[in-house]
């Protein structure tokens, strides 16, 4: 059984985690799992009883039925209460020592995943902070992808509902977006230089291959993607767990578009994203 090497995408929601996790599943050289941990250990993440990437409930998937995991509803209200962007600065290692069913559920999770892979990489699009640091306090080690998107095309997604994910209004957009940022520069504090990476959505769109081998690097992974002939990308199917409901869409012959994007720069470009060059 080899163990797992987990690749976390921590940043806020709808800056491509769904698209980017596909692509690097594509590559054959790691599985992308969507917001697993995120939905086997919140409650509220749980009830909501999302999809899998193959359309399928996570208990009739062909691949999560064989995982066979529950955490247990005490673990995840428990966790669902704890592990929450305003608690970042919490120390979680204290709190487990007076909880050990969860860390036991952590690596319990993680045996039944490796005997279920082909791949020991992992890839988990939580993005959530908080669970990003709580993993670092279960013991975990991950490689952290910090994924941004050009905050005005961030505000322009959240301003229409995608199927089960409801929009958001322009204020509460930017007042989160400032929020998540400064609890990613928290959580990211814990993790050593080499083991984190930044990565901007447009350079992906613009040229995936090159973003791709720039990971494979990261993670000391052979990670390999081509174009086909009409210019597309052939993404097999995954089983992401949550996520953006268009992982139902990014399956087959996929091609990348930049989509619309205004030319001037916004006033959220420049105060939420002028350090990363928007």
């Amino acid at each position: 059984m080899n163990e797992i090497k987990l690749v976390y995408i921590v940043g806020y929601g709808r800056v491509g985690s769904t698209l980017f996790g596909n692509f690097l599943a594509a590559t054959g050289g790691c599985v992308n799992v969507g917001e697993m941990y995120k939905c086997f250990f919140d409650e509220d993440m749980y009830q909501k009883s999302l999809p899998c990437g193959c359309g399928d409930d996570l208990p009739r998937c062909s691949f999560w039925s064989k995982v066979d995991f529950d955490a247990s509803s005490e673990v995840r209200r428990e966790v669902g209460r704890k592990v929450r962007n305003r608690h970042i600065f919490r120390n979680f290692k204290t709190y487990l020592k007076n909880f050990p069913k969860i860390k036991s559920r952590f690596k319990e999770l993680n045996e039944r995943l490796s005997k279920c892979c082909e791949s020991n990489v992992v890839v988990d699009s939580s993005k959530n902070p908080a669970f990003l640091k709580f993993l670092v306090d279960l013991g975990a080690e991950p490689y952290v992808i910090h994924l941004v998107r050009r905050p005005s095309d961030v505000i322009r997604s959240w301003s229409k509902s995608k199927r089960y994910l409801k929009k958001k209004n322009i204020i509460k957009t930017i007042f989160d977006m400032a929020y998540y940022e400064y609890c990613i520069k928290v959580a990211c504090k814990e993790i050593a230089r080499h083991k984190k990476i930044f990565v901007k959505y447009e350079d992906f769109i613009e040229s995936p291959e090159s973003e791709i081998e720039r990971v494979a690097k990261f993670i000391g992974e052979p990670l390999f993607i081509s174009r086909l002939e009409d210019d597309s990308f052939d993404v097999p199917l995954s089983h992401s767990c949550a996520g953006n409901p268009s992982k139902l869409d990014q399956v087959g012959r996929v091609t990348l578009s930049k989509g619309k994007s205004c030319s001037r720069r916004s006033l959220s470009d420049v105060l939420l994203g002028g350090k990363y060059g928007y």
